[in-house]
């Protein structure tokens, strides 16, 4: 039987304008160029490289949900590099990073996203990459991870990724763009590439609202107790994690490490954020809670080992 002449057939491509492109959101149009020729000079020739910006110098046109999105959509590129304009390639060039994706193509072909930094679980980190103070060089790589540091994030054009719609800001985009591939069945890594980076990020009220954001739209995804279809009921997961116990856990580590300014800083916004007040009392029961938890994991942790041995 003959086909309709009108239709027309699709095939799998592997067809790309170019092998990489390099995007960008702008607000220093200096040290965006001084990133552009590390680019060039690590072997990422304009010949087979697109680099592409997003100018938010003068004023902000697209926050990064916005920007990167109008990337994904725009850029002719097998890869898709998205980094900030602060990092140099000092260290690892093109000839790394392709051996990383020969590397992730025969170990695990359904990857989606990799990067050099990235959460894992359980508060583990995996990192690849160096700042005015220190070098991080935490994982045996490729690590399969949670979400990815936006410093540098590589995506694969041909697994038509975006990042949520309904997210705004300059915080997260990189845990977002991770739980959309994480929900396709696809997977992200961390991979030993090594770049310079100069800053470490900041938190701000921004950050905050971000992470409120975050959590509530996560929360969302796995709040309802089944969903309904035509011909069955689906039962999915009923947990949301709480946005200030998990704030205050991360000021407990930043304490931990010494961070004082990071420290001080996160204190300021939770007090404006919450009031001093609930801000005294929520400390006061995470300190109470936080023993509790433990126990109970180690009592959990404890049987589990004792099931299996026995």
């Amino acid at each position: 039987m003959e086909f309709p002449v009108f239709a027309k057939s699709i095939l799998p491509s592997n067809d790309s304008a170019c092998r990489y492109s390099i995007c960008t959101l702008v607000t220093n149009p200096s040290e965006y160029t001084e990133m552009v020729e590390s680019f060039v000079k690590a072997g990422f020739q304009p010949e087979f490289c697109e680099f592409l910006y997003c100018d938010n110098s003068r004023a902000n046109q697209l926050d990064a949900f916005g920007a990167y999105n109008e990337f994904l959509n725009s850029a002719r590129g097998k890869y898709i590099i998205l980094c900030h304009q602060d990092i140099l390639l000092k260290y690892d060039g093109i000839d790394k990073l392709e051996e990383c994706i020969r590397d992730l193509d025969s170990k695990n072909p359904e990857w989606a996203l990799m990067g050099n930094a990235g959460g894992m679980a359980n508060g583990q980190c995996a990192l690849r990459i160096s700042h005015p103070d220190n070098q991080q060089n935490t994982g045996k790589f490729p690590e399969q991870v949670e979400s990815l540091d936006e410093n540098f994030i590589l995506v694969k054009s041909s697994v038509n990724l975006c990042l949520s719609h309904d997210l705004k800001g300059f915080h997260f985009y990189g845990t977002d763009i991770c739980q959309v591939a994480r929900f396709l069945g696809l997977t992200a890594w961390v991979i030993d590439f090594h770049l310079f980076h100069k800053s470490e990020g900041n938190y701000d009220m921004h950050f905050i609202e971000g992470f409120r954001a975050i959590s509530r739209k996560y929360g969302d995804a796995t709040r309802r107790d089944y969903i309904q279809t035509t011909c069955a009921m689906i039962p999915v997961g009923n947990s949301r994690w709480q946005w200030r116990c998990a704030i205050m856990n991360l000021l407990q580590k930043l304490k931990k490490q010494n961070d004082r300014s990071a420290t001080a800083e996160m204190q300021n916004v939770l007090k404006q954020l919450m009031g001093r007040g609930n801000y005294v009392m929520h400390l006061i029961l995470y300190k109470m809670a936080v023993p509790y938890f433990n126990l109970v994991r180690s009592v959990r942790k404890r049987w589990s080992a004792k099931g299996k041995t026995g």
